[in-house]
């Protein structure tokens, strides 16, 4: 309007107004009028269709946000591992040098198939020197005792004969655990994880030799929200996306934890497969869902 009225006054100073019509000086300032009416119709309709775009991208967002807030709370997921039930690393316990390992890594082997084999000659040595003093020591006892029931020994000499046998008896025991140890059985069926020596190696003792793992006997492994125990049961059932091969397998709660991490307020629980598929191996991870919840 202040536009119009500049205008306006402009025109009424101006030398040229005095050759227009009055009709004419009327019909111009009714177009000048509309002009500036739809002008401010314009920049009202921008001011207002900004605001209300902004506000629909708003919204927008804020349904995919709380879309996918939503399914997050109704599907109750967590990750998860896969673990062998029985995982033994095997250490030496001999001071000799490995004879044979049949088995390497990632191999299959049955329950009491040789997997590992020491060179224990020297130990068999010490044992039959040990079983020859043991014979040594029994015949002195006896012929101690003899000696006694005839009144040619004394009660002190024959005790301490039996005691010299008793203690070839005891080395010869030694000898004989020692010599269990010679070969390593499979205690399950199995697969080895790794083998850390080779024949005619000489291991340290104590130092690792053989890992092997249980995969028949598989579980599933997760720590999971410990709020979801409101809910969460033994024997719960959910499905379990495994990353490396994207396959889906069921499974269920077997185990849930004796205590919360009071810090990361978790839980610790641990599922077994329904129907296990071929291919899958401990040491796999994924995604374990369970059912919507209500």
């Amino acid at each position: 309007m202040l536009t119009v009225d500049r205008f306006v006054d402009d025109e009424s100073d101006s030398p040229d107004v005095g050759s227009c019509t009055a009709g004419g000086g009327m019909k111009r300032v009714g177009q000048l009028l509309a002009a500036a009416a739809a002008g401010i119709v314009s920049i009202l309709g921008i001011l207002i269709v900004m605001p209300a775009a902004a506000a629909q991208e708003r919204v927008t967002a804020s349904e995919f946000d709380i879309s996918r807030l939503g399914a997050g709370a109704s599907r109750q997921v967590a990750r998860g591992l896969v673990k062998s039930g029985s995982r033994i690393e095997l250490r030496s316990v001999l001071n000799v040098p490995v004879l044979q390992t049949p088995f390497r890594d990632g191999e299959a082997f049955a329950k009491g198939d040789l997997l590992i084999s020491y060179d224990c000659s020297e130990l068999a040595a010490g044992r039959q020197a040990a079983m020859a003093k043991q014979e040594a020591a029994r015949i002195s006892m006896k012929t101690s005792q003899r000696l006694l029931r005839h009144g040619a020994a004394g009660k002190d000499e024959t005790d301490l004969a039996v005691a010299t046998f008793r203690q070839a008896q005891a080395e010869t025991g030694v000898h004989d655990t020692r010599l269990e140890k010679c070969e390593v059985l499979a205690p399950f069926d199995g697969r080895v994880v790794a083998l850390q020596v080779q024949p005619m190696e000489l291991p340290v003792t104590g130092e690792p030799v053989l890992t092997i793992v249980d995969d028949s006997n598989l579980e599933l492994e997760a720590v999971v929200p410990s709020h979801w125990l409101a809910w969460l049961k033994k024997g719960a059932v959910f499905s379990f996306t495994i990353d490396e091969t994207r396959q889906t397998v069921p499974a269920r709660v077997e185990r849930v934890g004796a205590e919360i991490d009071p810090v990361s307020q978790t839980i610790r629980i641990s599922g077994t497969f329904g129907t296990r598929p071929a291919g899958i191996i401990a040491g796999m991870s994924g995604t374990i869902e369970f059912p919507a919840m209500n």
